[in-house]
């Protein structure tokens, strides 16, 4: 997970450092060729603008931290719920000699009063 972190980061800031300044203008005037007093007429203008929104640049950027963040917080939450379930799967209960037999004990003694109730109400 941090291998893919640091990869991305480093991603990150390489497409931000090629883009962020980002501004290509270009005017190019064709003239005439001079006439007879020497004056040239501009023939063709042509024009080349390229331009990089610095908002956008940001936009995108957050975006990417806030994607991030949430894949690191979800492989945590499993982490940790992983954590939970194989720690609650290996402790072992250990209950009291009385934990064990009391159901027992109790039906041993229903059985004695019983038998003894029996016995009282035939004599």
């Amino acid at each position: 997970m941090d291998s893919l972190l640091i990869n991305m980061e480093a991603q990150r800031k390489e497409t931000s450092e090629k883009l962020s300044n980002l501004k290509v203008e270009n005017k190019t005037v064709y003239l005439s060729p001079p006439d007879s007093t020497g004056k040239q007429y501009p023939t063709m203008v042509s024009e080349t603008n390229a331009s990089k929104d610095e908002k956008e640049n940001k936009t995108t950027e957050t975006e990417l931290k806030v994607t991030i963040q949430r894949l690191v917080e979800e492989v945590s939450d499993l982490k940790n719920k992983l954590n939970t379930s194989v720690v609650q799967e290996e402790k072992v209960k250990e209950f009291s000699w009385w934990q064990l037999h009391k159901m027992d004990v109790y039906a041993g003694l229903f059985m004695l009063v019983l038998g003894w109730l029996v016995y009282k109400k035939n004599k």
